[in-house]
């Protein structure tokens, strides 16, 4: 069939009986054309250089709310870490001091690395604690030299050992028990301190020797430890030692070790100890009733041979324990000399 297409003519009329009919008007014969290539690639571009800053912006937020995560739970970070310590511990060392490999702890899914490590010098701030540093890192990877962030903690313990004599550094024996150097409580570089250690005016002088036969429950390290020793300047001056502690009761003990093979019982070669403690001064202490006399360690152990021994002493208000060791006043040839002591709370 044929369909014949109305004329420009016949339109006219069919406008003219049809008023309401509308007839778009020509477009000019231009079609609607897409996009280029370029201008896509220039949209992305610019869409990049918008997006990219807005990122950057929520990266940064997403690292500032873990830092502010760690700072402002930092504390109950610490209490979950140091609450695990014991400083009583005999392998104290050894089970706390992470060296150089850190561990992480996790809380709300976040991961924190950090670093636990225990100070065997003799900066801790009373006589029967323990320091320890607690490194935190931002994430796991981080150099172990830049920490987020550091606490110092002071890890109460009941007992303390000191190495008399020895005046560089701590050593640790064969059980891992901590022995801190023999220094001056007294002195300068322990001003304000409450470290353990002997009084200046009276410090005599130190000596090492290898003269010890280990007995039984003694450790090898022991040999180093107990082989320094400090003496008096004669037998008329006492070795004047100062431990500050809380009150109550304490078992002490004193270590010692007679080196000198021309030590024995006969005049001339003797050496014995009157020992008196106090949490008084040193006069007052020295004015008291000696704890032990004529208190020789050849008569009681021989040559070589360690020997210890223990007291029982209550520590009052005054919150230190003097420990004066003289020669004996029954008769002395040779000055008074200490190896070793420690200090343990009772109750």
């Amino acid at each position: 069939m044929e369909v014949s297409l109305p004329s420009t003519a016949s339109k006219r009329e069919m406008d003219s009986h049809h008023p309401n009919i509308l007839i778009p008007p020509a477009t000019g014969g231009q079609a609607h054309r897409g996009a280029s290539l370029i201008e896509i690639l220039i949209s992305f571009a610019l869409l990049s250089i918008l997006i990219l800053p807005i990122m950057l912006i929520l990266g940064n937020a997403s690292k500032n709310n873990i830092l502010s995560y760690i700072t402002n739970s930092r504390s109950m970070l610490i209490g979950s870490v140091v609450d695990g310590l014991d400083a009583d511990d005999p392998t104290f060392v050894q089970d706390e001091d992470m060296g150089s490999t850190s561990q992480t702890i996790t809380d709300a899914n976040t991961p924190i690395p950090y670093l636990l490590k225990v100070d065997t010098s003799n900066s801790v701030s009373d006589s029967l604690k323990h320091r320890v540093y607690l490194y935190v890192y931002k994430a796991v990877g981080d150099a172990l030299s830049s920490p987020f962030y550091t606490s110092t903690q002071d890890i109460r313990t009941d007992r303390i050992y000191m190495d008399v004599g020895n005046t560089t550094s701590s050593k640790v024996d064969d059980n891992q028990q901590v022995w801190v150097p023999d220094v001056a409580t007294d002195s300068a570089a322990n001003s304000g301190k409450l470290v353990p250690g002997y009084i200046t005016a009276n410090a005599g002088s130190t000596g090492t020797s290898s003269n010890i036969t280990l007995t039984s429950g003694s450790s090898t390290n022991m040999l180093t430890i107990l082989g320094s020793y400090r003496q008096a300047a004669n037998t008329s001056t006492a070795l004047e030692y100062t431990l500050y502690l809380d009150t109550g009761s304490y078992l002490v003990q004193l270590y010692f070790v007679e080196m000198d093979n021309t030590v024995n019982t006969s005049v001339g070669h003797r050496r014995a100890m009157d020992i008196f403690m106090d949490d008084d001064t040193f006069a007052n202490t020295l004015a008291g009733t000696a704890e032990k006399t004529s208190f020789s360690p050849y008569s009681s152990a021989g040559y070589k041979n360690p020997v210890i021994l223990s007291f029982i002493k209550t520590v009052g208000a005054n919150k230190y324990l003097n420990i004066a060791i003289k020669g004996a006043a029954a008769g002395t040839d040779l000055a008074p000399q200490l190896s070793g002591l420690s200090v343990q709370r009772i109750y």
